[in-house]
């Protein structure tokens, strides 16, 4: 069903995310941590 399939936020996440490989990163900096994670943020070299 093309209506449901387009509603489902993972499917949708999934269509627009991609991995980008460790190796690609540079200027890896935390921002941030809590109870359940830690955030970072980086340059992806050759893209942005």
């Amino acid at each position: 069903d093309p209506v449901k399939e387009k509603d489902d936020p993972v499917k949708e996440f999934l269509n627009h995310t991609s991995w980008i490989p460790f190796k690609d990163l540079r200027d890896i900096k935390k921002i941030g941590k809590g109870g359940f994670s830690t955030v970072y943020s980086a340059k992806w070299i050759d893209k942005y």
